[in-house]
């Protein structure tokens, strides 16, 4: 390893972490031209295209692993990159390669299980937000996440009691209170769901679905 590829891939570091992604990505092309089977400069160059919202982090990403198939951090992002664009089956396997590395990151678990739940494997998405709630407890996302998981399943009191968790870090989420309402309605709570629906919007009174689904709950009430 030449001490210039050195130099450029320290510099495209420091850019990186600064925040200066064009500048660190032209730093790795450098690095890279002096040294085109270094896994982790491919790897960095990715992300930093990734943090960018440019093009070509994906075909980084295959070259990082392609030089090193224990490059895990490399699955990682990927896996992240192919939930964004609904690659959810992609994402799956990327996590668990990661996942083999690292079996403590909560949010690699939620992910997956993001991507599981759009697959419609709701209770492999609940598996994993379990997990991911064993390492994180407190966050809000988690709950919410995993109490739709239980709506879709038709485990509604289940439900309720992720949106109350959800709830009970986050008190200022519309869509808490929609789902929360949407359960108790399944309940027939119907004052129950008009409250929520209410609260979520005051939280945002802008949210036609929410408009459309109170408005429909009172005309049932008032009838």
């Amino acid at each position: 390893m030449s001490s210039d590829f050195i130099s450029y891939f320290e510099s495209a570091l420091l850019n990186l972490d600064n925040n200066a992604y064009l500048e660190s990505i032209l730093c790795f092309d450098q690095a890279l031209e002096l040294d085109q089977h270094n896994s982790d400069a491919f790897y960095y160059r990715g992300l930093a295209k990734y943090l960018a919202k440019t093009n070509g982090a994906i075909d980084d990403f295959n070259m990082a692993v392609s030089l090193n198939a224990n490059n895990y951090f490399a699955y990682y992002s990927r896996g992240i990159l192919f939930y964004e664009t609904q690659n959810y089956q992609s994402a799956i396997e990327d996590l668990n390669k990661f996942l083999e590395y690292d079996a403590t990151s909560y949010y690699a678990y939620y992910i997956r299980g993001l991507a599981r739940y759009f697959l419609h494997d709701y209770a492999g998405a609940i598996i994993d937000y379990d997990l991911a709630i064993d390492y994180e407890e407190d966050d809000a996302d988690l709950y919410y996440n995993r109490g739709l998981a239980k709506f879709a399943l038709k485990h509604i009191v289940k439900a309720i009691q992720d949106f109350n968790k959800a709830l009970d870090r986050d008190s200022e989420r519309c869509e808490f209170y929609f789902q929360r309402g949407l359960a108790r309605y399944q309940l027939k709570d119907l004052t129950g769901a008009l409250m929520d629906f209410d609260i979520a919007l005051d939280l945002n009174p802008n949210c036609q679905e929410v408009v459309q689904y109170r408005n429909m709950l009172q005309a049932k009430l008032t009838s």
